[in-house]
C-alpha cells in the first residue's frame, strides 16, 4: 500500500472512504464541459445555448454588431472567438459603447461643452429728459409786526427752569417769531394739577354790560405735549379777544376769518371728522382681547358722538389749527417736535380721530393764516 493510501485510511478510519465521500476526501473531480470549452475558447457558444434552453438570453448573447462580425469574418474567426472578443472590455467599448466594469481601457472622456458666452444685456434706453417745469416763485419771507403776543401774557408764575416752565416759555417765543397782535388784554398763564384736561382758557362776563374779561390760561403738568397745549389755549385767547369783536368767537360770518374757516371745511381731516359724526357705524373697530377671566373676547369700539361734536366746534377747530400753524412756521425744534408727536399720537388709538392735520393737508390752511395775519397787520413781508 502506498503512503498516501495509508494516510487516507488513517485519517478516514474504517467507516469513511473515498467511494462514499468523493473528492472532498482527496479525489480529484472530473473537469466539467464548461471548463474544457472555456479552455478551448468555445465557452461562450456553450453558455448561450444553455441559457437559450432555459429561456434566458445571455448578457451579450451572440448579438455581434454587423460591423464587428464583418471585420472578424475576414480575419477567419469562429463564432465562439467572436463572442469571446465581444466579452472583452476593449471590444464592448468600441462596438457597443459599454463602459468596462473595471480595468481595461478607459473610454476617452467626452470633451466638456464650452458654454456659450452670455450675451451682454443691452443697456436700457436713457429716458428722455422731461422738460423742466417753470420754478415756482419762492414764498415771501415774513416777519411779525405789531405788538408782541407775549406782552398780553403774564408768565410771572411760570418758572424759567425746571420740569414744566421751559415748554410753555418756548411756545410763547415761537408765537413771537411768527406774528404779532393788536392790543390784547393781559392774561396770566398758570400750571395746574388737572388730570382731566391738558389745558383750559377761562374768562368772565358781566350780566350788567361790563363786557368780557379773560381771567387765566391753565396748562396741566401731566400733559405729554405742553408746547402744543400752550399754543392751543393761546389760540382760544386770540380768537376770543384779538380778532374781530372782543368777547366773541369767530367763524364764517366774520369777513376777516371767512376764507380761513372755509379752508378748514375743505381739509381731509375735518371732512373725516364730519363723516364720522354722521356715520359712526362706518368707523367702528373690532378688537380681539382677553377679559378678566383670561378668555378671548371681541370688543367693538364706536366713535363717540360727544367727542366728535366737541372736535367739530368752530372755536376748537381754530385753536387746533392755530397751534399747528405756529408750530409749522416757527424754527423752534421743541415746538415742531411736539407737533409731530401729537400728529402721530392721533393715529394710535382704536378709533382714530384726526384732530390734527397731516402736513400736506394743512398747507392750504397755513396759507390762509398768512393772508389773515397780513390783513390784520400782524405779519408783514420781510424787508418792509
Amino acid at each position: 500500500m502506498k503512503i498516501k493510501d495509508i494516510l487516507a485510511y488513517k485519517h478516514l478510519g474504517n467507516k469513511h472512504n473515498q467511494l462514499m465521500h468523493g473528492y472532498r476526501y482527496g479525489k480529484t473531480p472530473n473537469v466539467s464541459r464548461m471548463r474544457r470549452l472555456r479552455k478551448a475558447g468555445l465557452s461562450a457558444d456553450y453558455a448561450d445555448r444553455a441559457r437559450a434552453k432555459r429561456g434566458k438570453k445571455g448578457k451579450f448573447g451572440t448579438s455581434i454588431p454587423k460591423s464587428a462580425r464583418a471585420m472578424w469574418e475576414k480575419q477567419g474567426l469562429t463564432e465562439g472567438e467572436m463572442v469571446a472578443r465581444m466579452r472583452q472590455a476593449r471590444w464592448r467599448q468600441l462596438f457597443m459603447g459599454i463602459k468596462p466594469s473595471g480595468g481595461g481601457i478607459k473610454p476617452t472622456p467626452k470633451p466638456k461643452p464650452v458654454p456659450k458666452p452670455k450675451a451682454k444685456p443691452k443697456p436700457a434706453p436713457k429716458p428722455t429728459p422731461k422738460p423742466n417745469p417753470k420754478p415756482e416763485p419762492e414764498p415771501k419771507k415774513f416777519k411779525p409786526a405789531g405788538t408782541p403776543v407775549s406782552d398780553g401774557l403774564d408768565l410771572g408764575k411760570i418758572p424759567k427752569k425746571g420740569k414744566y416752565g421751559p415748554y410753555i416759555r418756548e411756545a410763547v417765543d415761537a408765537i413771537n417769531e411768527v406774528h404779532g397782535d393788536g392790543n390784547l388784554p393781559k392774561i396770566p398763564i398758570k400750571l395746574s394739577q388737572s388730570t382731566k384736561n391738558y389745558g383750559s382758557y377761562h374768562y368772565s362776563s358781566s350780566w350788567f354790560g361790563g363786557g368780557v374779561t379773560p381771567t387765566e390760561i391753565k396748562v396741566t403738568k401731566d400733559g405729554d405735549h405742553k408746547p402744543i397745549t400752550t399754543l392751543h389755549e393761546i389760540g382760544h385767547f386770540i380768537d376770543h379777544m384779538g380778532i374781530g369783536k372782543p368777547g366773541q368767537y369767530n367763524g364764517v360770518n366774520n369777513p376777516q376769518t371767512k376764507a380761513l374757516f372755509e379752508s378748514f371745511k375743505k381739509s381731509k381731516a375735518v371732512s373725516r371728522l364730519a363723516d364720522m359724526y354722521q356715520n359712526p357705524s362706518k368707523y367702528s373697530v373690532e378688537s380681539k382681547e382677553t377679559n378678566w377671566k383670561g378668555e378671548p373676547v371681541t370688543y367693538t369700539y364706536n366713535p363717540s358722538k360727544y367727542m366728535l361734536g366737541y372736535y367739530l366746534k368752530d372755536r376748537e377747530i381754530f385753536a387746533r389749527a392755530y397751534a399747528q400753524y405756529v408750530a409749522t412756521r416757527t424754527t423752534n425744534k421743541m415746538v415742531r417736535d411736539s407737533l409731530d408727536y401729537e400728529i402721530a399720537k392721533t393715529k394710535k388709538g382704536k378709533v382714530q380721530y384726526p384732530i390734527q392735520w397731516d402736513h400736506d393737508d394743512f398747507a392750504p390752511i397755513a396759507k390762509e393764516f398768512d393772508k389773515m395775519f397780513e390783513n390784520l397787520g400782524w405779519r408783514v413781508p420781510d424787508g418792509s
